[in-house]
């Protein structure tokens, strides 16, 4: 499964930005927004 597809499931309603916030050894942190609020999200691979 994509990481964006992971997102996508557990925060429906945040869309992604266009850019990621970082790239490290433990995973990735995305940018996520609504209407009301803003997210950082790390997926960290197993």
């Amino acid at each position: 499964m994509d990481e964006k597809e992971i997102i996508k499931e557990y925060f429906p309603k945040y869309e992604i930005e266009k850019n990621t916030i970082g790239k490290g050894n433990f995973g990735t942190v995305y940018k996520l927004k609504d209407d009301f609020k803003t997210r950082a999200v790390k997926i960290v691979k197993f």
